[in-house]
């Protein structure tokens, strides 16, 4: 937050932002112990909450700052909506009364930029604000996959990513370790295409005691809703479990891959059942050496599960290790066929996509292409048609 000094008259005890004092103001608007003089006008004529407010003259005991009065915004919000605080305030006033504060994406800005200017922008309907915040939050929140690989493909998160078709200018805010505070604001701002993608990252980065318990964030706890906890809680599991043995799937299944090179020639004999394979643990019979190497392949991939991988990368930083169960690069561990190769690619690819079709219902959320729609409509634009 911006540097705070004393206010010189009335009100003894509160602080003023600088930037947003400005000596020919004619209101003061005080929250949570913070003022800001700025101009009435240009309040009433962004928005029709404040219009509405400032349309009824002010009582003879009012509070004053300097001659001007005094509209205090201090909320007292229900225990599920995000607490209020100054800095969202400063935030949301900057980019009313600064132009180039917020500039539309994909120029770079901060979460708590967004979170102040779209929790306040919803708030006193702001529309402008509101969807131009809504957009520098989906930049982080793919709704494809195309545009989560090129995310996670940045050489470092803190640079945010990469460009992308749906996503030009790649992530214009650096969003680690805020999975929870995203989550409450989303959910605030009724922005569902959000929670897929944050889900997500909360489950692969955040421990169930923060899950359960919440954080401080800015000096105020954060915590999800009990039914937001209970999504996690349960879908944790089946990240972990299902989701893993359908996405390596393509390791062991079909046991022999059509247009095999070495379909004709076996190399060992071994229990399939030792494998994984339905076949019985007395039965043995002879493989080639693509499927001996596939199978010895998924050993070693079973053990990657104990490290608690998850189906999709959320990319690397430097020193960082936020690798998926399977990547491209591993592809170079195995010693099969072209044919094989180039069927696991394919299967691979297929898996990927689906278990990425399926990940909004995981978290109990309507498919993409609604999120879509609701994203466009969120964000005032047209929705186009870009499923991946």
């Amino acid at each position: 937050m911006e540097s705070l000094s004393r206010a010189p008259n009335a009100m003894d005890g509160l602080e003023r932002v600088d930037s947003l004092w400005f000596s020919d103001g004619n209101i003061v608007i005080c929250a949570h112990n913070v003022l800001f003089r700025v101009y009435k006008g240009i309040l009433t004529a962004r928005s029709p909450v404040f219009a509405e407010m400032l349309a009824f003259p002010q009582s003879e005991d009012a509070d004053t700052v300097d001659g001007c009065p005094v509209l205090h915004l201090d909320d007292h919000h229900q225990k599920r909506e995000i607490v209020m605080i100054a800095s969202d305030t400063m935030y949301f006033l900057k980019a009313l009364f600064d132009y180039e504060f917020f500039a539309p994406y994909p120029a770079k800005t901060d979460f708590d930029a967004i979170h102040g200017i779209l929790r306040l922008g919803q708030k006193y309907r702001v529309e402008p604000l509101r969807r131009r915040a809504l957009q520098h939050l989906s930049s982080a929140h793919p709704t494809t996959l195309n545009a989560w690989d090129v995310l996670c493909t940045s050489s470092s998160k803190s640079q945010f990513a990469s460009p992308s078709n749906a996503f030009p200018g790649g992530a214009s805010f650096d969003y680690d370790n805020l999975e929870l505070p995203i989550l409450t604001l989303a959910r605030a701002a009724r922005a569902d295409w959000i929670l897929p993608a944050a889900f997500y990252r909360a489950l692969a980065v955040l421990g169930s005691a923060e899950i359960l318990d919440g954080i401080d964030y800015t000096g105020v706890h954060i915590e999800l809703d009990r039914a937001d906890k209970v999504v996690c809680l349960e879908a944790a599991p089946v990240l972990l479990g299902d989701s893993i043995s359908e996405m390596l799937g393509f390791l062991w299944t079909p046991e022999a891959i059509p247009g095999c090179a070495r379909a004709g020639a076996s190399s060992s004999t071994t229990s399939l059942a030792s494998t994984g394979s339905a076949t019985s643990a007395t039965d043995t019979q002879t493989i080639n050496a693509c499927t001996a190497d596939r199978l010895a392949m998924r050993r070693t991939a079973e053990r990657w599960r104990r490290d608690g991988l998850l189906p999709l990368s959320l990319g690397a930083g430097p020193g960082e290790e936020e690798r998926a169960i399977w990547a491209e690069e591993d592809f170079a561990r195995l010693a099969v066929c072209a044919p094989c190769l180039a069927y696991m690619r394919a299967d691979w690819a297929a898996r990927r996509a689906n278990f990425w079709a399926g990940l909004p219902a995981l978290f109990g959320l309507p498919g993409w292409e609604a999120l879509e729609q609701a994203r466009a409509e969120g964000e005032g634009r047209v929705v186009e048609d870009v499923r991946a």
